[in-house]
């Protein structure tokens, strides 16, 4: 997995898309999501129009994406290119365009990103941000957390996510949807599992009310991955 592309609405942004020398594929970004002109958005042979049609990048040779994001939301870039292979191998990443002026804050937004380990979709494992053992994490009791959520699987449709404790489902509260914030009618507070399609985002607030182990758990047919979270108390500062 590539790193998060940290962007803002309204404000100009490039990307620059290319190819170690000595290989033979042919990768370009896709922004999925994202409104941009046709020819940058990583299609080659039929991204542009009748003045310029996008590209293939050939080994040595770069691409530079412009776009200037209209909406702030979560969002995904990878290859639209020998998809299977090139997606297998990490060709994507997270890309997270904020409001203007707003400043990212990796401690309170968490980015989780579903993925596979390799092309054969019944043997290969499930990934979470790369890896089929994520990382540990930890929250702050009361704290409030935007949890986003991307599957960016070749074709594995209900995919799902929950975020248990106990065994049992905790409760969070719907933010947003493939880049667009929910109806305040769909913004209640409900059980935190999500099934999602591949190519699909979602955004959800988080609010630990007490310590104690949880565990975000992705599952799909056989595969499953875990990731845990260890809630702790806030430090009380006024007993410094």
């Amino acid at each position: 997995m590539h790193q998060c592309r940290i962007a803002r609405r309204g404000d100009s942004f490039c990307h620059g898309a290319g190819l170690r020398t000595g290989t033979s594929d042919h990768p370009l970004i896709h922004w999925h999501g994202i409104e941009l002109e046709s020819y940058y958005d990583g299609v080659p042979g039929f991204g542009g129009d009748s003045r310029q049609v996008t590209p293939a990048v050939a080994p040595g040779e770069s691409f530079i994406a412009h776009m200037t994001p209209p909406r702030a939301g979560t969002y995904i870039y990878h290859t639209h290119w020998h998809d299977l292979d090139q997606l297998t191998t990490g060709l994507y990443g997270p890309l997270i365009v904020l409001e203007p002026g707003e400043k990212y804050d990796p401690e309170h937004d968490r980015v989780f990103v579903v993925s596979r380990a390799g092309p054969d979709l019944f043997k290969d494992a499930m990934l979470v941000n790369g890896s089929v053992e994520p990382a540990a994490s930890q929250l702050r009791v009361g704290e409030g957390y935007r949890l986003r959520f991307i599957n960016i699987t070749p074709s594995d449709d209900e995919v799902a996510f929950s975020l248990l404790a106990r065994e049992k489902p905790v409760s969070w509260q719907p933010l947003a949807k493939d880049g667009a914030d929910l109806p305040e009618f769909y913004r209640k507070p409900c059980e935190a599992k999500q099934k999602f399609g591949a190519g699909e985002t979602y955004d959800f607030e988080f609010r630990p009310q007490t310590a104690g182990k949880l565990r975000l758990q992705t599952d799909f047919i056989k595969f499953h991955t875990v990731l845990p979270i260890d809630v702790v108390e806030m430090r009380d500062v006024s007993r410094k």
